[in-house]
């Protein structure tokens, strides 16, 4: 079977492209905890998506999350679910009044 130069060349620049370094885009977040709330049992401790990952861990006083991803379109949505999380974590716990 004959191979054109339009098939050499598309076989040539996958092969360079896969060699490419992956750019990684990291956020740290560090907010304020809820007295008597373990957040790492609600949220868990880390979360791996196909474009992005987080991990979350409590220190004294306060929640630290490390969020990175691929893309800044995966980073954004990573930060808005986990922020979304906190934010139901933290109504829940002011509406049962602790």
């Amino acid at each position: 079977m004959k191979t054109t130069k339009t098939q050499k060349r598309s076989s040539s620049r996958r092969r360079r492209s896969a060699t490419k370094p992956i750019k990684a885009y990291v956020a740290s977040i560090a907010i304020p905890k809820i007295r008597g709330t373990s957040y790492i049992t609600i949220l868990g401790n880390q979360r791996e998506q196909k474009r992005s990952g987080v991990s979350i861990a409590e220190r004294e006083g306060s929640l630290e999350i490390s969020i990175t991803a691929k893309d800044i379109t995966a980073l954004r949505a990573s930060m808005n679910s986990i922020m979304r999380d906190i934010q139901a974590v933290e109504g829940t716990m002011n509406a049962i009044g602790q």
